[in-house]
């Protein structure tokens, strides 16, 4: 099975459909009738971006939402080649 949902995915695995494979963040943890099984020492951190139109000027709000992003992301784990991630590359 397949679904797009988060809630939908762990209604499968709560009804005893399967097991899934899902970001922890996805997950109700105070569901009782499943059980998360941590694999942060073997599954990679995700790589966070801000997206927003190419061709459109961000609203003054905007623009201080995304310096501030930047400001608290410093120091984190970054890309490798420290390249902007888009849809060619």
């Amino acid at each position: 099975m397949q679904s797009d949902d988060n809630a939908t995915i762990q209604a499968l695995v709560a009804s005893g459909s399967g097991i899934a494979f899902v970001p922890r963040l996805t997950m109700n943890l105070d569901d009782e009738r499943i059980v998360a099984i941590p694999l942060a020492d073997e599954v990679s951190p995700r790589v966070l971006v801000l997206a927003r139109h190419k061709h459109r000027e961000l609203s003054a709000a905007a623009a201080a939402f995304v310096e501030a992003a930047k400001i608290a992301a410093r120091g984190l784990d970054q890309p490798s080649n420290g390249k902007a991630i888009t849809k060619s590359n």
